[in-house]
């Protein structure tokens, strides 16, 4: 309805390249019930100067004390006077010069949440049509194709901020999963999206170390697979005696699945490194993982999701970190938390705390990292307390017969495995991240890690991909897994 008025928020934070793009073709709209917020972070290059060019028609907040893109945007609802609220990114561009009039001419007043799809510039293509709650299980609606009434906001609450880079994504969690709410998609493309930024290159730790307990809290979804299905033993595959299960039929079962908001999954895919482990972790009959270099629980939380029921203990030496981690273990009876982290000597020492917080590392981090990965620059420094593994074994290990120890320190990890002399000749099973390329002043590559481990007898067995570089795909580390028979 062209009565209904429209705020749009744009976030910036030194943004001098693109923000006056961004703000054009806000600006330039043919719809004219909107209002153009603009949230600065505390901008130091030419942004701010740009925005003054803008003077009478944005609305310009300027607040360096914000924490990230997500206050900006909470900061933007507050503020804001419109019936429809919308997020545009300030490297980012509305589709036409009329989508607002082609979206807000249409009778919209049953509606909750609109939403349409976004033009993908690096790659040239369209994301992503229609969601249910299968596929917002699977993935996530841009924020840039999504049009929210106001005063859905003191229904649902705020962007969530303990969640630094997919914030929007458990807020949409939260709307699919309130019944009362209603969305509507539209076939249109509503904005240019960049995929540059930091949610669209950089996965949220927090997010994915809480992803299963959203899912079964916002939408229901269990997570069944194939191979778990109570009435075949597997969908695909299947024969009892002359009985065989079609492919046909097992796809109209998933769909029924589907439809009832279950979240249905091949149970046999190999090439996922989640299910890869679990297999491992079968294999070797392991009783107990030590997680070191937890971060808010991410590995444990994948290790526990993917159905192994052993004792887990979590280092942690970071404390906002810590206090993320102890949040998600509280409620499990066999995952215990320390709050320290471990290395070749009992000491206390200096952390540089990452603005990603899962790069937060004792050494200096070196530019190839911060050029692959911009929101892992250190924001501070905190003292934390440093164990070593041959201190703490004896007390962690309790009853456990076979170990499996996992080590993502950030270039810290021969420091790790110097302190654990002892304790080494009762773990059996060791992953570790390793660097291809140097990320942290003086830390180990992959060679130097493979052979200090090759050296103590334990053959390589697994290998998991892990961050690598969004601009060029250059793969930057992976995660060794290594084995000794007895």
């Amino acid at each position: 309805m062209l009565t209904e008025k429209v705020s749009i928020i744009v976030p910036t934070l030194n943004a001098e390249a693109t923000v006056e793009h961004c703000l054009q073709s806000v600006l330039n709209q043919t719809y004219e019930r909107r209002e153009t917020i603009v949230v600065d972070g505390g901008s130091t290059d030419r942004t701010l100067s740009i925005l003054d060019g803008f003077r009478g028609r944005i609305n310009l907040i300027k607040d360096a004390s914000d924490r990230g893109v997500y206050d900006a945007m909470n900061k933007g609802v507050r503020a804001a006077t419109g019936d429809w609220v919308y997020f545009l990114g300030a490297d980012d561009s509305l589709a036409s010069v009329d989508i607002l009039e082609r979206i807000f001419s249409r009778d919209l007043a049953a509606v909750d949440v609109v939403y349409g799809d976004v033009f993908m510039q690096r790659s040239r293509t369209r994301y992503a049509g229609r969601f249910d709650i299968y596929k917002l299980s699977k993935k996530n609606i841009c924020h840039q194709a999504i049009f929210y009434r106001r005063r859905l906001f003191s229904v649902v609450g705020m962007f969530d901020l303990d969640y630094p880079l997919w914030a929007d994504y458990e807020m949409n969690l939260r709307i699919f999963g309130t019944p009362d709410l209603r969305h509507r998609y539209l076939d249109v493309v509503v904005a240019n999206y960049s995929e540059g930024g930091r949610s669209s290159a950089t996965e949220d730790p927090i997010f994915l170390a809480r992803r299963r307990e959203l899912l079964k809290r916002y939408l229901g979804v269990p997570g069944i697979k194939y191979g778990c299905l109570s009435l075949y033993h597997r969908l695909r595959g299947f024969r009892n005696g002359s009985v065989s299960i079609s492919r046909s039929l097992e796809r109209k079962a998933i769909r029924f699945l589907r439809r009832r908001g279950y979240f249905v999954e091949p149970a046999e895919r190999v090439d996922n490194p989640v299910r890869r482990r679990a297999a491992l972790l079968r294999e070797y009959a392991i009783d107990l993982v030590l997680d070191v270099g937890a971060n808010v629980g991410q590995f444990s939380g994948d290790v526990r999701g993917s159905g192994y029921a052993g004792r887990i203990v979590s280092f942690e030496p970071v404390a906002d970190a810590f206090g993320k981690l102890e949040s998600l273990a509280q409620h499990d009876p066999l995952w215990t938390v320390l709050p320290c982290g471990l290395g070749s000597s009992d000491a206390v020492s200096r952390m540089n705390v990452a603005g990603n917080s899962v790069s937060s590392s004792f050494l200096d981090m070196l530019p190839r990292h911060a050029a692959s990965a911009p929101e892992s620059g250190y924001v501070g420094t905190e003292s934390v307390r440093i164990r070593t593994l041959d201190a703490v074994f004896d007390e962690v290990r309790g009853t456990a017969r076979s170990v499996w120890l996992k080590i993502d320190t950030q270039g810290y990890e021969l420091e790790v495995l110097s302190g654990a002399h002892r304790a080494l000749s009762s773990i059996a099973t060791i992953q570790v991240e390793m660097s291809l390329e140097p990320l942290y002043k003086g830390g180990p590559l992959f060679d130097d890690v493979h052979a200090v481990l090759r050296g103590k007898g334990y053959r390589l067995t697994s290998i998991e991909l892990g961050h690598r570089d969004p601009h060029t795909g250059q793969l930057l580390q992976v995660d060794g897994i290594f084995h000794r028979s007895a």
